[in-house]
């Protein structure tokens, strides 16, 4: 009660300044935790968030993972990087190396290293285990591509075909046993079980009535109630007393003016070099710089394997929200007077999740 009523308040709240309601969902979930709730209130915060509640969590938080990471692959566009091969290419790798390249005296990761780095760390770096589950990531993708694609598809079809364009309670129970698998099955290899879950959505990402009707089934309970939780399982782990020292703090400052230059400055020159506009470029180089809820997925993966210590771990995490933070006001001088300007307040960024614009061109007036 208390999660959920505090991210629907604080987002309310954030929409109201002009951010996006998520903003405000992750900032109630950071509230609550030990940074400002513990040092305000420190035995309420104890009392309410125990070692027990915080177990149930961290539950609640990895199963809610994997309805959202499938979610997110679901409705994951791949129809863009087609048209826009080369771009999107040359505006994703200069996001990539050039963060990674900026931030290697940091030890940064990124989402793209997720799969391998978990699986290396699984190998317990034994180069054998490593092959090992190489070869068992590509077979698991080459085998959802090539045969549970094909099989799916035909499924879909016919669960369209039989509900007349809805998704009946049988064909989302089938559904959510397809992904939990999947996400079983990545879990297994010695990946996290999130890719299998954003795996299985992407197979059947062109699907595009299937995919609103899953969305009109699913997306407003999963926003409301997991998305919170995952939130506050992360505030509580963001703990600003795990920092001592001005040291620390001068560490985040530059991890955050890094993490910015790199991704926004990398992205933006691509994009140029692509033949957009400097203007146009400045505000893809802006989208780019958003980390959100993927960057926390990773974070809390990292910090899972052990890899990312509990003082980095905060210090991605303020990274992480203040890029986040960023946008919307940067974004909408950049596209003022524009016909981006309109369709910016009505996206799915700001007012949040529904029906995708592609989505609802394919539904029956």
């Amino acid at each position: 009660m208390l999660i959920v009523g505090s991210a629907r308040i604080v987002g309310a709240l954030f929409k109201r300044i002009g951010q996006p309601q998520v903003c405000g969902e992750v900032a109630a979930g950071i509230i609550l935790g030990p940074s400002i709730f513990g040092v305000l209130w420190p035995q309420a915060q104890r009392l309410l968030f125990d070692q027990a509640t915080g177990a149930h969590l961290s539950v609640l938080s990895e199963v809610g993972l994997i309805f959202i990471m499938f979610l997110i692959g679901l409705e994951f566009d791949f129809g863009h990087l087609a048209t826009s091969t080369r771009a999107a290419f040359s505006i994703s790798a200069a996001g990539i190396l050039l963060p990674f390249s900026l931030g290697i005296p940091l030890g940064r990761c990124g989402w793209l290293l997720l799969a391998l780095i978990s699986a290396v760390v699984a190998a317990q770096f034994h180069l054998s285990r490593i092959l090992l589950s190489a070869a068992e990531v590509l077979l698991y993708i080459l085998a959802m591509i090539f045969l549970v694609r094909p099989l799916l598809l035909r499924w879909t079809r016919w669960t369209m075909r039989k509900s007349g364009g809805e998704l009946s309670s049988n064909a989302l129970a089938q559904l959510v046993v397809f992904f939990l698998a999947s996400s079983a099955i990545t879990s297994a290899i010695g990946i996290f079980s999130v890719f299998g879950a954003f795996v299985m959505g992407g197979i059947l990402s062109n699907q595009i009535a299937f995919s609103a009707a899953v969305s009109r089934r699913m997306r407003d309970f999963v926003t409301v109630f997991f998305l919170p939780v995952f939130f506050t399982f992360t505030g509580l782990r963001t703990d600003i007393g795990s920092l001592t020292g001005k040291a620390a703090l001068l560490t985040g400052a530059i991890v955050i003016l890094v993490a910015s230059i790199g991704k926004f400055g990398g992205c933006a020159v691509a994009a140029r070099l692509s033949g957009l506009t400097w203007r146009e470029a400045f505000a893809v180089g802006t989208m780019m710089n958003t980390r959100g809820l993927v960057e926390l997925v990773v974070l809390n993966t990292g910090y899972d394997l052990g890899i990312i210590p509990k003082p980095v771990f905060f210090i991605f995490v303020t990274m992480a929200v203040a890029t986040t933070y960023m946008t919307a006001p940067v974004l909408r001088r950049l596209i003022r007077g524009t016909d981006l300007e309109a369709a910016f307040e009505i996206s799915t960024f700001m007012i949040g999740p529904g029906p995708r614009l592609r989505d609802t061109a394919e539904l029956p007036n």
